[in-house]
């Protein structure tokens, strides 16, 4: 079988707000916005507690899943943002699974 899997296009029902940002700041001494997008998505609310490298406690509140590759043109997806209705969350990290055929099926964005 190689293709592209089903995805559930009936469950993506929230529209949310993605901005992926690097390292580097700007001149108003802000984040550098790399790309950005409006996209309707799957929202899983969960709490997941994790320990980062240094020690420190991070809360995880849900997981957005949003069809396909949403920053095709950015090979690792390191920090941003997330804007869901009025509510805006911290990606904490990110990861983009593949069809058979090499192609990203879904992007998921573990938010803070």
């Amino acid at each position: 079988m190689v293709g592209k899997l089903p995805f559930p296009d009936h469950l993506l029902s929230l529209k949310c707000n993605v901005k992926i940002t690097d390292s580097g700041i700007n001149d108003e001494g802000e984040p550098n916005i790399v790309d950005m997008g409006s996209f309707f998505c799957i929202f899983s609310e969960h709490t997941k507690h994790i320990r980062e490298e240094d020690g420190t406690r991070v809360d995880l509140i849900g997981k957005i899943i949003i069809k396909g590759d949403i920053a095709p043109n950015i090979s690792k997806i390191t920090s941003g943002e997330v804007i869901l209705g009025n509510k805006t969350m911290q990606l904490h990290s990110a990861s983009r699974p593949r069809n058979p055929d090499g192609t990203v099926h879904h992007t998921t964005l573990e938010v803070m």
